[in-house]
């Protein structure tokens, strides 16, 4: 049976959230250090969970697990926003995430922006009914210059850009411009997922040199069930398992604990005949190159 001892998780979703969370922040990650793993990035759908991470790392103390914060692209942030990006660079952030519930693609797979169909907002200041047009990258085709601009930051710090819920067209053209400028850290958001839907097959002509895949616990679980285990295994053989990271995008109020989520997708994998050495790899030494300055 494998463990998650040393092991990072790229995506953790946690307390403050607009969405019903399973834990706070340090719940999550005191969980994940007694599961010996390390490292976790926070990931909110809403804000820079920078200052969170810290906050976090101060209150765990001497532990071998390391919380690290990130950023995604919309709305709450200003969308696209490079100079929101920058700050959050500037202040330790170590994954940007494109646009994810107010993207295009988003809205266009579950046919609404700001939440899916098994899981809505938390009430909290009443009915949002003045939500911005979703979030698209691309115009005339071509990505736009904000997320060029993004691109390069990331590129100029070391960090890396993931998709988030970007459609199939819009990661393809960030995929162009990644190669074209020589970025070796970007993230392909579980690409099995409803959005952006990508087939096991499809994934092959975008496994270039510092692209990767991300499969996550979430997407194969029973309240999504978006894609399988199976689907996930064949697709990390198709692209080369040295390109696979393993996460558990978990923390929602059905799904376990994030640190378990990870291990039952790792596990599975085994079961299904992934290599162990192979499944280590992608839940330790993947993740940890790509959030390693």
């Amino acid at each position: 049976m494998i463990d998650v001892v040393g092991a990072l998780d790229l995506h953790v979703h946690s307390a403050p959230c607009l969405y019903p969370r399973l834990a706070d922040d340090l719940t999550v990650s005191r969980a994940c250090a007694a599961a010996l793993m390390r490292g976790v990035v926070l990931k909110s759908h809403h804000e820079s969970t920078v200052g969170r991470a810290v906050v976090v790392n101060a209150a765990l103390g001497d532990s071998s697990l390391t919380v690290y914060g990130s950023i995604t692209l919309n709305h709450a942030v200003g969308g696209v926003n490079p100079a929101a990006v920058d700050a959050a660079l500037r202040t330790g952030a170590r994954v940007v995430w494109m646009p994810t519930v107010d993207s295009t693609a988003h809205a266009s797979a579950f046919g609404v922006s700001g939440h899916w169909d098994v899981q809505h907002p938390v009430d909290v200041h009443g009915e949002d009914t003045h939500r911005p047009p979703p979030i698209t990258i691309l115009r005339d085709g071509k990505l736009i210059g904000a997320a060029l601009e993004v691109l390069v930051l990331c590129h100029e710090r070391n960090v890396a850009l993931a998709t988030g819920h970007l459609g199939q067209a819009e990661v393809r053209a960030l995929t162009e411009a990644a190669q074209q400028r020589g970025f070796r850290r970007l993230i392909i958001t579980h690409p099995l997922f409803r959005v952006p839907g990508f087939s096991p097959d499809e994934l092959v002509e975008l496994a270039h040199d510092g692209v990767f895949f991300e499969f996550t616990y979430c997407s194969v679980s029973p309240m999504w069930r978006h894609t399988t285990v199976e689907a996930c295994v064949s697709a990390a053989r198709a692209v080369g398992v040295e390109r696979v990271v393993y996460s558990s995008d978990g923390g929602q109020t059905h799904n376990p604990m994030p640190h378990e989520g990870l291990r039952l997708l790792a596990q599975m994998s085994i079961e299904l005949g992934l290599n162990e050495t192979d499944v280590q790899r992608m839940i330790r030494d993947v993740p940890l190159r790509l959030i390693e300055m």
